[in-house]
C-alpha cells in the first residue's frame, strides 16, 4: 500500500512539473510574428517613401534656383570687368576723372551686385522652410506611428494577454487595423501637402527667377548706359553736364541761350570770329 501511494506522490509530482514547465516554455506571441513583420515591413517602406520623396523636393528646388548662382557670378564678373576699365581712367587726368564720376554713380560695386542676387534666393529659401514643414511634420508622424506606436500596440497585447493565444491574436489584429487606418490618413494627408508645398514652391522659384531678372536687366541696363556716356564724355562728344570739368579744349565759349532758342531755326553764330586753326571749340550754356 505505501508504494502505491510513493508511485502515485511521484506522478503528480512529475506531471506538475511538466505542466509548470510548459507553461514557462509559452509565447503567444510566436503565432502572429509573420503578420507582424508583415506590416512593419510595409510601414518602414512607406517612412522611407516619405523620406525620400522629401528629398528629392528640396533636391529639386534647389537644383531650379541654381541658375541664379551662375547669373550672379556672370554680373559680378561684368561689374568688375566694367570697373577694371574705369578705374585706370581716373588716374589720366581731371577731364576722365570727372567723367567716370559724373556717370559711374549708377553702376554697383561687385559685391553689391552679388548681394542683390543672393536677396532674390534667400528670400525664395526662407519661404521654403514653411513650404514644406506641414510635409515634413505628417512623415514625422508616420515614422513615430510605425516605430513607436507599432511597437508600444504589440508590448500591450503581449502584457495583456500572455495567457491566451486567442485574446492575444485579436488585440494584434484589433491594434493594427486601427493603426493600419491611421497611418493609411497620414499617408494621403502626406501627399496632400506635398502637392500644395509643390506649387507654393513653383511659385516662389518664379518670383525668385524674376527678381533676378529684374536686377539683371537694371544692372546691365545702367552699365551699358554708363559705359557709353563716360565713353562720350571722354570723346568730348558730351558736356559734364552741371559738375565742373577741366577740358581737353583750350577754346571755350559760353552762350546765354533761352528757352525759346531750341525752337528757333536760327540763333546767333557761335563761332563768329573764329577760324579752321583753332581745332576745337567748346560750348557751354549758361
Amino acid at each position: 500500500m505505501q508504494k502505491v501511494e510513493l508511485v502515485i506522490g511521484v506522478i503528480i509530482i512529475v506531471a506538475v512539473g511538466v505542466s509548470t514547465h510548459r507553461d514557462r516554455d509559452f509565447d503567444v506571441t510566436e503565432s502572429m510574428v509573420e503578420y507582424l513583420q508583415l506590416y512593419q515591413t510595409n510601414y518602414e517602406a512607406k517612412v522611407k517613401k516619405c523620406e525620400d520623396m522629401l528629398a528629392d523636393f528640396r533636391q529639386g528646388f534647389a537644383k531650379e534656383l541654381s541658375g541664379i548662382d551662375l547669373q550672379k557670378d556672370l554680373l559680378k564678373s561684368r561689374v568688375q570687368d566694367a570697373w577694371s576699365q574705369l578705374k585706370p581712367f581716373e588716374f589720366i587726368d581731371s577731364w576722365h576723372r570727372q567723367c567716370v564720376r559724373n556717370y559711374s554713380s549708377v553702376i554697383p560695386s561687385t559685391y553689391q551686385a552679388g548681394a542683390s542676387m543672393t536677396e532674390c534666393l534667400m528670400t525664395a529659401n526662407t519661404y521654403f522652410n514653411g513650404i514644406e514643414s506641414s510635409a515634413k511634420h505628417i512623415c514625422s508622424s508616420i515614422k513615430s506611428q510605425a516605430t513607436h506606436t507599432f511597437g508600444n500596440h504589440k508590448r500591450s497585447c503581449q502584457i495583456g494577454h500572455r495567457k491566451s493565444q486567442a485574446d492575444y491574436n485579436n488585440c494584434i489584429k484589433k491594434s493594427i487595423s486601427s493603426l493600419d487606418m491611421d497611418i493609411s490618413r497620414l499617408w494621403s494627408s502626406f501627399h496632400k501637402h506635398l502637392d500644395e508645398a509643390d506649387f507654393s514652391a513653383k511659385t516662389r522659384i518664379r518670383m525668385a527667377w524674376v527678381c533676378a531678372f529684374n536686377t539683371l536687366y537694371t544692372t546691365s541696363n545702367n552699365l551699358g548706359s554708363s559705359m557709353r556716356l563716360i565713353n562720350d564724355c571722354i570723346a568730348g562728344q558730351r558736356s559734364c553736364g552741371i559738375m565742373s570739368c577741366t577740358s581737353r579744349c583750350a577754346n571755350q565759349m559760353r552762350l546765354d541761350i533761352r528757352e525759346r532758342d531750341f525752337k528757333s531755326l536760327t540763333i546767333k553764330n557761335p563761332f563768329h570770329g573764329g577760324n579752321k586753326h583753332m581745332g576745337c571749340m567748346e560750348l557751354r550754356f549758361k
